[in-house]
């Protein structure tokens, strides 16, 4: 696999299940430390920082944060499990899930996920998800790798999820990756990722 970004990208933007148009959220993730070897490319709503690491020539590992407006109330199980079933099973091929469990992501209590999934040319991935909620935000970091860099890799996302914090927006943050300009994408094949997100259904509502 040399590259595996444009699939990210396209099932990332599925995690989007109950966002209200393409308004952005009223919560700010403020990214925490990363090393030199990531590269900073450009985020558009609804995600809020998009890092990538190449080695070898080819991009190993990506993270990427989303902030989404909440219509209804959710937990954060509540709210991985949407993601799970409207995101994951359906974008990535060949998903299997791995173990589910609590966590704290900038000071929000969270749920960690693991899973790996297969790209066509038969590469393993392996992946990890946070969610958690702020108000009517929901927030989510999604990090992936190939499999064999994912346990090297580890220590950079917790130095980043260590780093990372809420701000409410009101004033500039430096990134943690300095960069002149945005890299210019290059070209990566299409892999069949639905365009687009998934809406989930209001609640119910009692007949009269």
């Amino acid at each position: 696999m040399k590259r595996f970004a444009w699939k990210l990208s396209r099932a990332l933007l599925c995690v989007v299940l109950l966002c209200s148009g393409a308004c952005a959220a009223s919560a700010r993730l403020v990214p925490g430390p990363l090393s030199e070897e990531w590269v900073e490319q450009e985020a558009k709503p609804p995600l809020s920082s998009f890092y990538y690491l190449v080695k070898d020539g080819k991009i190993a590992a990506e993270l990427r944060t989303v902030e989404e407006h909440i219509r209804i109330r959710l937990t954060p199980i509540a709210y991985l499990r949407l993601v799970q079933k409207n995101s994951l099973e359906s974008a990535f091929e060949n998903y299997r899930p791995g173990a589910t469990t609590g966590a704290v992501v900038a000071g929000k209590p969270a749920v960690r996920h693991d899973f790996t999934f297969s790209v066509k040319n038969g590469n393993r991935l392996q992946g990890r998800v946070f969610c958690f909620l702020d108000g009517n935000t929901g927030l989510a970091v999604l990090f992936v790798a190939l499999q064999e860099a994912f346990e090297v890799l580890e220590a950079d996302l917790r130095a980043y999820l260590d780093g990372l914090r809420l701000d409410d927006g009101t004033s500039p943050t430096p990134s943690p990756t300095p960069v002149d300009a945005f890299p210019t994408p290059t070209p990566w094949p299409e892999l069949t990722i639905p365009d687009l997100p998934t809406v989930t259904p209001l609640p119910d509502r009692p007949t009269a």
